[in-house]
């Protein structure tokens, strides 16, 4: 069979519909409509255990963006881009007598060269915008004063929710690491709950238990359970006129959808919160291969995939090294526009596109 040759208009098209239509031409100002605060805290999160990707940085970039455009608006108020860096994902992982144990990021020294490239990005992305920043880890996330509450409410409800979000073991995966060797039963499928304490097992240590009050720096979680904590966490914030605070997310578009409102918002509201309440959310386009997937960090670095890719759409250093430093600049000239012409941003992007509009081959 004969190779076909695809032909392209070399056109951009931005068809409307649901929220590019409502927000075809302005959404900053109802974005602005939801601050009632004087410190707003745009936040993102990822998992610093690679290289940032292309995907990463337009997640960023967007943030910066959204932050310039909102100070342009409020001058008076302090608007800042929150980066809630995910060291608690899974960095090694091993199976003992059938249970899946890891150990995370943080307690993994090597993750360090990733985080300091995640810092690069974000200090070059502040002075390209004049917005301030702040960096969290996972221990300070934790520290908040509501999470010992919002925590036990969830184990309060495990079976319940762990049918939601984890339908495959039914089991609620948040963890507490071994204070010896860093090993978390991955599942929680030998957690114990008593009271406030949670309490595990490590197969070479014997058991160890935290309190979720005393001790919710020791928290580990799944993704899914992460995201629920965070936007009860947020929406607790927003609405306690003592914190000065309010948050704004913005994650990929791969969040939207299915998961976010059968997984999160659901179980959200099945625990009794308010989800009319939550902080705006923003989805930042998708980055999509030759065939209409989303470029993938875990193909990437599990199985080679994108080899017929230029590097630099892999990799923060190559990208800032082959755009000679000026890549970021381009990247935030393009979110900029994004969110002052938003029928824009309501839609996705093949990495070809950025090739073309960056002419890096």
């Amino acid at each position: 069979m004969a190779i076909r040759t695809l032909n392209y208009e070399n056109e951009l098209h931005y068809p409307l519909g649901s929220a590019s239509y409502i927000f075809e031409k302005d959404i900053l100002k109802y974005i602005n409509s939801t601050i009632n605060k004087d410190t707003v805290y745009i936040a993102m999160g990822a998992q610093p255990n690679s290289t940032p990707h292309f995907g990463t940085m337009i997640v960023f970039s967007l943030g910066f963006s959204l932050a310039k455009e909102l100070s342009a608006l409020n001058p008076d108020k302090n608007i800042k881009v929150v980066f809630e860096a995910v060291d608690t994902a899974v960095s090694k992982s091993e199976i003992i007598n059938n249970i899946k144990y890891q150990i995370s990021l943080r307690e993994d020294i090597e993750s360090t060269k990733y985080f300091k490239q995640f810092e690069s990005m974000i200090k070059k992305f502040s002075k390209l915008t004049g917005v301030d920043y702040i960096i969290r880890r996972q221990k300070e996330f934790n520290s908040s004063k509501d999470i010992g509450n919002i925590v036990e409410n969830i184990i309060t409800n495990r079976e319940m929710i762990s049918k939601i979000i984890e339908p495959k073991n039914e089991t609620l995966r948040v963890r507490i690491a071994c204070p010896k060797c860093g090993r978390a039963d991955k599942n929680g499928i030998n957690n114990e709950y008593i009271g406030s304490k949670i309490i595990s097992e490590c197969p070479y240590h014997g058991k160890f238990e935290a309190d979720i009050y005393d001790e919710s720096y020791r928290l580990e979680y799944s993704t899914p359970l992460r995201a629920i904590i965070k936007n009860a966490l947020y929406q607790a914030e927003n609405n306690d006129l003592d914190i000065e605070h309010q948050w704004i997310r913005i994650i990929g578009s791969d969040y939207a959808g299915v998961y976010q409102e059968q997984l999160i918002h659901k179980s959200l509201s099945k625990l009794g919160f308010d989800i009319s309440s939550l902080p705006f959310l923003l989805y930042a386009p998708l980055i999509l291969d030759w065939s209409g997937a989303k470029i993938s960090k875990s193909l990437y670095l599990k199985k080679g995939a994108y080899k017929y890719l230029p590097e630099y759409l892999l990799d923060y250093q190559r990208f800032d090294k082959e755009t000679k430093g000026e890549g970021l600049s381009m990247l935030i000239e393009l979110t900029d526009e994004w969110i002052r012409d938003p029928k824009k941003l309501f839609r996705h992007y093949t990495v070809y596109y950025f090739m073309e509009a960056f002419k890096l081959g």
